[in-house]
């Protein structure tokens, strides 16, 4: 085989050059329908191109004409990718090539290939081959009118109405896509019908595969300018697979175009059945807001997850895409709960403390007010603690004041709200309180001690004061009554005590 370099060559090695450097460019996308078939029908176009030019640079016509049928296999090939490349971009969510339907259409163009390869027996695509001074001349039999120009220009006009009644129905940036596939498209059916009629221009060199990689220039724009492609491209970069969260990317339609294994797992679906579906359509809690901030959102097991998003923009500064970030906020939510239920909680008993007394008190005041009803305020000592942290140590104390924290809660009812404000003072709030309040508490408090002496304290007591809402008081007032009802009655038991003794 004797290769010499033409003029009539120039023009295909230069659009297979463009071609293999678009190659280049899409490889790192097939992950992605849309781009996929696109790479797809440049790889044909590629062998289309890199046929022609060799059949050129061929200087011995047996040579030449082994790569004029080499360039079939891309011919015939590319206008069926055309085609599903077209249907992937219209529906990329139910499109009507899907399954094994595209290998349907590649049936005839199989067909076709074989009677080429064997066409010195059959004749069926050409009639009459024959090599004279150096040239090859060709005549076109039924076939090749039918297979190879009838039917890739048949399925050429196909993609093409469907864009065109696309036009109907798309807005915005997809008719910005529909147009330039459109302009490609009329660029090459020409150029492709003008060489099958006879024009030959420039030596004889068929336009048709070069015009399609001059398409590639208003295509590479549509991906600048529209998103054609979609976003994926321009976000891959903020897409990391090994991120704790989950991240997702959509165009501007709210479709899914990219994703992280995280998401995968939050969805509950694989790569391949979340990509070029609605984001609303799997994830039925989700809800556009502004850029900049976040959302909290809570699932029905009770994680919280912390929804955030952020424009993606190509390099013009358009917006053609979000990516949107979730992270299981689960453990910082129930430590802040935690935290702030400590804030207000005595450690040792698990009642409130004093600062949820006072926040508490505040709350009732404001409530009994507006709606009148009245509320008292207990106020309980216990004694005997001092002699127990003496006699027997410290540890043996708190066990005294955990065991009537405990005491007291199964005392009052669910509703009373019940306190340790520090050291042995316990406080309780009681709402609706009846008559004959203070005989009530003393039953309770009484019921309590009676249980702290079951689990082994047997000598401590304990002294109460009760004061009502409004009569009392009407403000902070009424606790201070309650906190000397409660001196008041433990000077009373001392004297009692004292007489005794």
């Amino acid at each position: 085989m004797i290769y010499s370099l033409s003029l009539s060559a120039l023009l295909p090695l230069l659009a297979i050059t463009v071609s293999l450097l678009m190659i280049g460019q899409m490889a790192h996308r097939l992950a992605h329908v849309v781009p996929r078939t696109f790479f797809i029908m440049l790889l044909a176009n590629s062998v289309w191109l890199a046929g022609d030019s060799l059949a050129f640079l061929a200087v011995d016509p047996e040579t030449r004409w082994f790569w004029i049928r080499a360039q079939f296999l891309g011919i015939l090939t590319l206008p069926v990718a055309w085609l599903v490349f077209i249907d992937r971009t219209l529906c990329p969510k139910q499109p009507e090539l899907s399954g094994a339907r595209p290998l349907v259409l590649l049936l005839i163009p199989a067909f076709i290939l074989a009677l080429i390869w064997t066409n010195g027996s059959s004749g069926l695509v050409w009639s009459s081959v024959s090599f004279a001074d150096g040239q090859i001349r060709l005549e076109r039999g039924l076939l090749f009118w039918l297979g190879v120009a009838g039917y890739p220009n048949l399925i050429g006009f196909w993609g093409v109405y469907r864009l065109l009644m696309s036009l109907r129905v798309v807005r915005g940036q997809k008719r910005g896509q529909v147009l330039i596939l459109l302009y490609g498209a009329a660029l090459v059916l020409i150029s492709d019908l003008t060489y099958l009629v006879g024009v030959r221009i420039m030596g004889g060199v068929n336009l048709t595969p070069i015009a399609f990689s001059v398409t590639l220039i208003p295509i590479v724009w549509g991906m600048a300018r529209y998103g054609l492609l979609r976003a994926a491209p321009v976000a891959h970069r903020h897409v990391v697979d090994h991120l704790p969260e989950a991240v997702i990317v959509v165009d501007r339609e709210g479709t899914i175009i990219d994703l992280n294994t995280r998401a995968q797992e939050f969805l509950g679906s694989a790569r391949s059945v979340l990509m070029d579906r609605e984001l609303r359509e799997v994830f039925p809690h989700w809800f556009p807001f502004t850029e900049g901030t976040s959302k909290e959102w809570r699932t029905t097991d009770g994680a919280v997850w912390e929804i955030t998003s952020s424009t993606v923009r190509s390099d013009s500064g358009r917006p053609v895409g979000q990516v949107i970030m979730l992270r299981d906020i689960t453990d910082r939510i129930e430590q802040h709960a935690l935290t702030e239920r400590l804030a207000f909680q005595d450690a040792l008993t698990g009642l409130g403390n004093r600062r949820a007394f006072d926040e508490q008190l505040e709350k009732v005041l404001e409530r009994t007010k507006n709606n009148g009803e009245s509320f008292a305020v207990v106020m309980i000592d216990l004694d005997g603690m001092k002699l127990v942290n003496d006699r027997e140590g410290h540890a043996r104390g708190d066990a005294l004041l955990k065991s009537f924290g405990a005491a007291l809660e199964s005392s009052f009812r669910a509703e009373d709200q019940l306190f340790r404000l520090g050291g042995d003072e316990f406080a309780a709030f009681m709402a609706r309180p009846r008559e004959g309040i203070r005989n009530l508490v003393d039953a309770r408090v009484s019921a309590a001690l009676a249980k702290v002496r079951e689990g082994g304290f047997p000598c401590v007591s304990a002294s109460a004061g009760v004061a009502c809402w409004p009569e009392d008081g009407l403000d902070v007032t009424v606790v201070k009554v309650a906190d000397e009802r409660m001196y008041a009655d433990k000077a009373m038991r001392r004297q009692k005590k004292s007489r005794v003794s």
